[in-house]
């Protein structure tokens, strides 16, 4: 489930409070008469999608006068049968990034190449400081998609983190579109670069329905509890679309609790205790990359996307064109 609750209280806040009240009645716990939300959909595209998922084609496509393909897209779907053209930088931009989890790290990356994308320029990391706290070094992964500087030159552009996601949440319906299209684009080059890395053993999900939830630090400071039944008509219904049913987890314990009174299996391994970041404590990535692929190879994927690992992948599942989840309504956030 999406941070809504954990940092700050949503009173002042008419976007987040509707965002909040459409789950709510998403889960059963607010009736349609009582629910109050904006005339039109906010501007931030995060609340603008839960609102729209959370209410159900019918029902928002009716009070937003949204057609059949916008409501898709607020789930996180587009025509990629069009992608964006290539171009050629004229110059580069440099990105400081943030200490911080394995895929946010990723996900703000890839906004930073965006926004350079628009200025026409090419996107260098600044790799001048500890900003990756993971064993394996970054650009022995990502030595395709991503490019490191460890000098930077005199006089150059930077993009800002807060700037540059202020600028995607409240982009336009045009930008967000090309957004989307480059998030596709730039997954395919960080699948390939993760599997050309990864020599490890693979979950075996082939023509399995994989449920992920998310467990260590996440769990405890962002997420609120969500019904326990969602989970349970999930993994029913899995079970008659996919011939094997797994649960999947960075916590063994978290994993076990969900599958319990199902006919899924728990794949993950016993000593899985849960990923808590800490700055300059450096752990392996590894069991992180494992599971991505689990995500982006199994059958079907019916997990919660407010988790960057699990957004990374549905983005990666470019064929994906329907959202079979009852329990998480948006497919994939344009940002979180």
């Amino acid at each position: 489930m999406i941070q809504f609750h954990k940092y700050s209280s949503p009173e002042g806040d008419a976007a987040r409070q509707a965002a909040i009240a459409a789950r709510q009645f998403f889960w059963g716990q607010l009736a349609w008469a009582d629910l109050q939300l904006p005339e039109k959909l906010p501007p931030n595209i995060f609340y603008a999608q839960e609102i729209v998922a959370c209410l159900g084609m019918e029902r928002a496509c009716s009070f937003y006068n949204l057609s059949d393909e916008q409501y898709f897209f607020y789930l996180g779907f587009v025509d990629n049968d069009d992608p964006l053209p290539p171009y050629v930088p004229a110059g580069v931009m440099v990105y400081q990034p943030r200490n911080s989890g394995f895929f946010s790290v990723i996900e703000n990356l890839i906004v930073a190449s965006f926004v350079a994308r628009l200025s026409n320029k090419q996107l260098v990391v600044d790799n001048t400081y500890q900003w990756w706290d993971y064993e394996q070094p970054f650009d022995d992964i990502f030595r395709n998609s991503f490019t490191l500087i460890d000098r930077l030159p005199n006089d150059v552009q930077a993009v800002h983190f807060d700037a540059m996601r202020d600028f995607i949440f409240g982009a336009s319906e045009d930008y967000l579109l090309q957004f989307y299209k480059f998030k596709l684009m730039m997954y395919g080059k960080i699948e390939r670069d993760i599997r050309r890395y990864y020599k490890g053993e693979l979950f075996n999900v082939e023509r399995a329905g994989l449920v992920f939830i998310r467990g260590g630090d996440k769990a405890y400071a962002e997420a609120p509890v969500q019904p326990y039944a969602h989970y349970m008509h999930d993994i029913d219904a899995l079970a008659r679309r996919c011939s094997r049913t797994v649960v999947l987890s960075d916590t063994y314990t978290v994993a076990a609790y969900a599958r319990a009174g199902t006919a899924a299996i728990n794949i993950t391994p016993i000593d899985h205790m849960g990923y808590h970041h800490k700055y300059g404590e450096k752990v392996s990535c590894l069991p992180i990359l494992k599971n991505y692929l689990a995500l982006v190879d199994c059958l079907e994927s019916v997990s919660c996307p407010s988790a960057n690992l699990v957004n990374a992948a549905h983005w990666t599942r470019s064929n994906d064109t329907f959202n079979y989840n009852t329990y998480n309504p948006v497919y994939r956030y344009a940002l979180i």
